[in-house]
């Protein structure tokens, strides 16, 4: 399996899960930022659309990226970036609510870069880690030790770090979607 794999299987029970439901895919608000594409039909009155992941037909370079931050990616990074476009990957893993970063077509690298410059920032000008997604109930980072690929919860405050997975692609395949039914 791979990490494109992995996303193919969540996506497709995500799909599954919100068919189940009234509006029938999942829902967020309109960003401005992103390609109309992901988006499925019309707004509601309170500017909440429905969306749809879509494969990317297009591959982005992290040369550039890997020169800025003077680092080589981990290639499971670069694969999750470059198989989707989507605004959510939020669900249930070993009793813990968690959301992995968007892709969000139109600012996919954007996003990523603030989110590892300030990490960066926050931990001494290093990047052992690669931050990919937040834990809900306390907010903690979830991260992807950059050398290894192990995926990580962080407790910043203590400095301590907690194994959820042993690659990205183990930690999608494990995630159960959440659905939220706006019935």
């Amino acid at each position: 399996m791979s990490v494109k794999t992995a996303l193919d299987k969540y996506f497709k029970e995500m799909i599954q899960e919100y068919s189940k439901t009234k509006q029938g895919l999942p829902m967020r608000p309109k960003r401005s930022i992103a390609d109309d594409a992901i988006y499925i039909g019309e707004c509601d009155e309170e500017g909440w659309c429905r969306w749809k992941p879509i494969e990317k037909n297009e591959v982005d370079n992290f040369e550039k990226l890997e020169e800025l931050f003077e680092i080589k990616f981990n290639e499971d990074i670069k694969e999750y970036y470059n198989s989707y476009w989507f605004l959510s990957l939020e669900g249930s893993i070993k009793k813990k609510n968690i959301n992995l970063e968007p892709v969000i077509p139109g600012n996919e690298l954007i996003s990523f870069i603030k989110k590892v410059e300030g990490y960066k920032q926050a931990h001494n000008n290093e990047l052992a880690y690669i931050p990919i997604g937040a834990e809900e109930e306390r907010g903690y980072l979830i991260v992807m030790e950059n050398s290894t690929g192990k995926i990580k919860i962080e407790n910043h405050d203590k400095g301590a770090y907690k194994i959820m997975a042993n690659n990205l692609e183990e930690l999608i395949s494990s995630i159960k979607p959440s659905v939220i039914d706006f019935d």
